[in-house]
C-alpha cells in the first residue's frame, strides 16, 4: 500500500511538473535576452572568419575564447552566441575541426612522410593525441594512420 501512494506522488509530482525532466530548459533561453540582429550576428562571423583564416590563431595549443575576444574586440558572450547560433558548433569544435582541417593538409603532403601522426597533432594545435584521434575520426571521418596511408 506505502509502494502504491509512492508511486500515485511521483506520477502526479512528474505529471504537474513537465518542465522538471527537460534537460536543455536554460541552454533554450541561454541567448533569449541577447538583442543581436541577423545583420549584426552575419557582421560578427565575417570578423571571426577573417581574423580566424588571416592569423591562424588555432595552431597555439592555449588558444581560447578570452584570446578571441580580445582579439577581435567582440565580447565572449557575444563570440559564443556567434559560435553556436551562426557556426552551428561550439568555439572548441570549431578551433579543433580547423586544426583537422590543417592536419589532413600535412598528411597528405609527400614532403611529410617522415612525420609521426604525433609530431602533426602537436603541429596543429592538438596537446594530447587522443584528443587528437577523436576529433580527427569525428571531422574526417576516418584515423589519422588511415588517412594517411589512403593519400599515400
Amino acid at each position: 500500500m506505502l509502494y502504491g501512494i509512492i508511486i500515485y506522488l511521483i506520477s502526479f509530482f512528474v505529471i504537474s511538473n513537465q518542465d522538471f525532466f527537460k534537460i536543455n530548459a536554460d541552454s533554450e533561453n541561454k541567448y533569449k535576452n541577447l538583442n543581436l540582429s541577423a545583420e549584426q550576428s552575419k557582421m560578427y562571423g565575417q570578423k571571426i572568419q577573417k581574423f580566424m583564416n588571416e592569423n591562424n590563431p588555432h595552431l597555439n595549443a592555449d588558444f581560447n575564447l578570452t584570446q578571441l575576444s580580445e582579439s577581435t574586440v567582440i565580447p565572449t558572450h557575444l563570440l559564443s552566441y556567434v559560435f553556436n547560433e551562426t557556426f552551428e558548433l561550439k568555439f572548441t569544435d570549431s578551433v579543433n575541426k580547423k586544426r583537422i582541417v590543417e592536419a589532413k593538409i600535412q598528411l597528405h603532403d609527400k614532403k611529410n612522410d617522415h612525420l609521426k601522426i604525433a609530431s602533426v597533432a602537436h603541429s596543429v594545435g592538438f596537446n594530447s593525441l587522443s584528443a587528437f584521434n577523436s576529433d580527427f575520426r569525428k571531422f574526417a571521418g576516418s584515423t589519422p594512420s588511415r588517412f594517411k596511408e589512403e593519400a599515400n
